[in-house]
């Protein structure tokens, strides 16, 4: 059943981007460069190295310039991920910590707020990162402090900040929760902002610091790139399963399990995103969520799928015939859009623009007289989130 898809891809040039394969030796990893999906050993995440954390800061205090940021953790016990943008910059998923930066000259002085010990919660939830030595160590902060201590030193800092006419950066706002805006009522956060305008008058500024953060985020550094490698290999090993189980009378559920059970075992937290496994003309459904239909022969499968590791998660998506081989006109819409996805790969360069690679893919569609079937764009930016942040007309980066 392999031998014609396989072939099909070699001839395409496209095996190592389907299969994910291509990928140096990592930090926390067992992937050695050219390492086959079906060859992956199990392997967990390591902590990111504090360093590295640090250097990130660092680079946010010369982003911002002269300003205070706050960047709060929120998440919940119950399995609610903590904010992708504080665990960028402290590597730890604490729910309802809050990292203070104070910016100034080009230097970022971090003090990190976390909730203390407390044996009856964590023995419903599990140990979780407390004030003290090993906090320090873990986040490369060496001022960490009782959560109950925050406002106190915020408005310590603020009041330092207005003194100079520097900027109050924040990622959301500080406090249990958030209301419904209405016509006649302010939001949580306008009312905060105006709160934190009245009192300290000499801010230059108030204003969001998620937009600085998703332009670092955009640019991966070592350690990002070696786990979203990890990420790519644990799902074309997945996709290696999908392989083997798809035919036809087998069902999208019975491919989601083949597929998420590979992720587990290779390490992987479990999918980055709700998979998308549709048969048939569900396959026409861009974000089908359901995997509950069968598959019948002749149907074309659409798997969409990413294993998340060490926090960051993959995106691949691929067309397989549920007969294992496809028709004559199947085979002539596989090759086109293969021949799209190199035309997109090739495009991929420092200097081009997201929109040069839609447009280099598209192009191959408007020589062959279908772009009415090119529905939507072809790229976005991937890591801490499937879909990661960041402006999309940036040009392109090492």
């Amino acid at each position: 059943m392999l031998a014609p898809l396989a072939e099909l891809l070699r001839r395409a040039g496209l095996v190592a981007a389907v299969l994910g394969i291509v990928a140096p030796a990592m930090h926390a990893a067992t992937l050695t460069a050219g390492a086959s999906p079906d060859t992956l050993e199990p392997a967990l995440p390591g902590a990111v190295p504090p360093t590295l954390l640090a250097a990130r800061r660092a680079a946010l205090a010369v982003a911002v310039g002269d300003a205070i940021v706050i960047v709060e953790a929120r998440g919940g016990p119950e399995g609610d991920p903590v904010a992708r943008d504080f665990l960028y910059l402290t590597g730890a998923e604490t729910p309802h910590a809050v990292l203070l930066i104070e910016c100034e000259a080009g230097r970022a002085t971090s003090t990190l707020f976390l909730p203390p010990h407390d044996p009856g919660y964590e023995r419903w939830h599990g140990p979780r990162l407390a004030p003290g030595a090993v906090a320090s160590a873990r986040t490369a902060i060496p001022d960490t402090r009782p959560l109950d201590a925050f406002d106190a030193t915020f408005g310590r800092a603020v009041e330092r900040a207005a003194e100079r006419g520097a900027r109050l950066l924040h990622s959301a706002v500080p406090g249990p929760g958030r209301v419904v805006p209405t016509l006649e009522l302010p939001s949580v956060e306008e009312a905060w902002i105006e709160a934190m305008r009245a009192r300290f008058p000499g801010l230059s500024e108030i204003a969001a610091v998620a937009p600085e953060i998703a332009r670092l985020r955009q640019v991966k550094d070592a350690e990002e790139v070696a786990r979203l490698r990890r990420a790519i290999a644990i799902t074309g090993a997945g996709f290696t399963s999908a392989f083997a189980t798809v035919a036809p009378g087998s069902s999208e559920f019975a491919l989601e399990s083949a597929i998420e059970a590979t992720f587990r075992r290779l390490g992987a937290a479990g999918p980055g995103y709700d998979s998308i496994i549709g048969a048939g003309d569900r396959s026409c459904i861009l974000h089908y969520h359901r995997n509950d239909g069968p598959v019948a022969a002749g149907d074309l499968v659409v798997i969409d799928v990413g294993a998340s590791w060490g926090g960051y998660t993959a995106d691949i998506t691929r067309t397989l015939p549920a007969d294992g081989r496809y028709t004559e006109r199947q085979r002539e819409v596989f090759e086109l859009v293969a021949r799209a996805q190199a035309a997109g790969i090739a495009a991929a360069r420092p200097g081009a623009t997201i929109r040069d690679v839609h447009r280099a893919a598209r192009g191959v569609f408007e020589e062959a007289g279908v772009a009415h079937a090119f529905l939507h764009g072809t790229s976005h930016h991937v890591g801490l989130d499937v879909h990661d942040p960041g402006p999309l007309r940036r040009r392109f980066e090492p």
